[in-house]
């Protein structure tokens, strides 16, 4: 694989072989912050000897650099991202470094091979060790350098915020907000982080002036939010982090690429003469132009697109930034539960080549966007629900192949008699929680991690309790509830928590009088 790639390194008009799947040219994504889930690669450990290898690799390396176990970490189902954000910051960037190899993997094991990789701000160490420039043991190392490196010297005050507006118009904005200040043009002050899409951009900065940018937006009825991070990433401000973790980098041998790694923040492929260290500590300082990146795999007629790690913003991204009925977007590790049997069905489904993924396959047009917007969330979950109901009716024939995700075309789902809502797929209350993040934040396009238990929606994410109400009762019919009560009013339960409270109370009562 990559053989051209390495006899050339032109990297302009790229020959990237014949390994594709049914002439299809593929790429593998890596995501960064926020790609992880309680109880991540349990069930899939013992299963892929790849796997296993790579977490004992890095699990090795958790112990004797930070003195605690990441496995543990990573399957104790109280940890959520945004708990370990304040809890334990350097686990969960080894846990999220261990997720990405371990999907890799788990797609190589399958028979899925990429023609290039691509990583997405943090997600660039994984995909260079995916290449072969450094070992699984390695690539921890690094993420731990990485670590020590920004809490050594980086600004403590460092923060970032999501944007609900495309690159120029924030940088327009930004210009306006600098120039209106009374102490003085501070746009400066502020950073575009990352460009996502044009619905969706990252500033970073201190946190005076992120959270000024940001009243400043929802004075002007734009949505932003800031994000859970614990430094404002890819601002200027980290520059003295850069040569400190570009010294600890360089004592890493580097390999020969042995596949195509585009770089978001370069802007280009590695080449393999790259000082692989300074361009890993440079990103750190500098804008992530994902946007940019994947239009520019799309004309290197790259069309199909494998996400090496946890949960699916890298998918959603790449369709919202191409919309073409051409392009496939394949999350792998969507949560717990049937990991590699749902990541093989998958795999298995686009091979058939009968993937039909709704938003792409019907041209985008305004009415289609705005309806795709406000029901999504709720489609992809009555498909989910629908099809634990079929895995669970699998379960006692012992015997029988497991189902595979294609067959549901052929033999479509008949909802159980004796099961209704949420007690029919069996969701606990946090597995409830995790389900109405996914559909606020689809419904509202913010980023997952800001719906935590605390978060008031109407207070602090602008989410009106008009809209609340709409999202509620959709819920409750998506899960079978019974109408709401008749002295129901949304503003009593402000918090996500009270929310998820309500509908698993509400749903447990409908059941016990049924």
């Amino acid at each position: 694989m990559g053989a051209q790639y390495l006899a050339e390194q032109d990297f302009g008009e790229h020959d990237f072989g014949e390994q594709d799947l049914g002439g299809r040219r593929i790429a593998f994504l890596f995501p960064g912050q926020g790609a992880f889930y309680p109880g991540a690669l349990r069930e899939t450990r013992f299963d892929c000897l790849g796997v296993e290898r790579a977490l004992a690799t890095i699990e090795a390396v958790a112990i004797r650099r930070f003195g605690r176990s990441m496995i543990a970490t990573m399957w104790d189902e109280r940890n959520t991202t945004a708990d370990l954000l304040e809890s334990d910051p350097s686990l969960l960037q080894l846990a999220i470094y261990a997720v990405s190899i371990a999907a890799h993997e788990i797609l190589l094991e399958d028979g899925v091979e990429p023609n290039l990789l691509m990583g997405h701000s943090f997600g660039e160490i994984a995909a260079l060790v995916c290449a072969g420039v450094y070992t699984v043991e390695h690539g921890a190392e690094i993420v731990c350098d990485r670590v020590e490196s920004l809490a050594a010297s980086a600004p403590r005050e460092g923060c970032m915020a999501a944007i609900l507006e495309g690159p120029a118009d924030v940088r327009a904005m930004l210009e306006e907000w600098g120039a209106d200040r009374r102490d003085g043009p501070r746009a400066a002050a502020l950073a575009i982080a990352v460009e996502n899409h044009d619905k969706q951009t990252v500033v970073s900065g201190s946190e005076s002036e992120v959270s000024a940018f940001v009243a400043y937006c929802a004075e002007r009825k734009i949505s932003a939010q800031r994000l859970k991070s614990p430094y404002g990433f890819h601002h200027p401000g980290l520059a003295p982090v850069v040569p400190i973790f570009a010294a600890r980098v360089a004592a890493y041998p580097a390999s020969p690429l042995r596949c195509p790694v585009y770089s978001p923040i370069l802007g280009r492929y590695y080449r393999d003469g790259d000082a692989f260290g300074d361009c890993l500590a440079g990103h750190l300082a500098s804008p992530v132009l994902f946007a940019d990146a994947v239009r520019f795999l799309q004309r290197q007629c790259v069309s199909v697109y494998f996400e090496c790690g946890a949960l699916d913003a890298l998918s959603k991204i790449v369709i919202r930034v191409l919309r073409s009925k051409d392009i496939k977007a394949f999350p792998t590790l969507l949560g717990p539960g049937d990991e590699l049997d749902n990541v093989r069905r998958m795999v298995a489904y686009f091979k058939e080549d009968n993937m039909l993924n709704a938003p792409e396959s019907i041209d985008a047009s305004a009415e289609f966007e705005a309806f795709w917007r406000e029901r999504s969330p709720f489609m992809l979950l009555q498909i989910k629900a629908e099809f634990a109901q079929f895995l669970a009716r699998q379960k006692p024939q012992n015997s029988a192949p497991s189902a595979r995700v294609s067959d549901l075309a052929r033999d479509p789902v008949k909802p159980a008699a004796s099961t209704n809502g949420v007690a029919a797929i069996g969701l606990s209350r946090a597995q409830l929680f995790n389900e109405l993040v996914n559909i606020y934040a689809e419904a509202m396009e913010y980023p997952p991690e800001v719906f935590s238990e605390a978060v008031e929606l109407e207070a602090e994410l602008g989410i009106d309790s008009v809209k609340q109400t709409e999202i509620v009762g959709r819920v409750a019919t998506l899960y079978g509830l019974p109408p709401l009560p008749a002295n129901f009013r949304m503003g009593d339960y402000k918090t996500m928590g009270q929310i998820a409270d309500f509908i698993f109370t509400h749903q447990r009562k409908a059941t016990a009088a049924a």
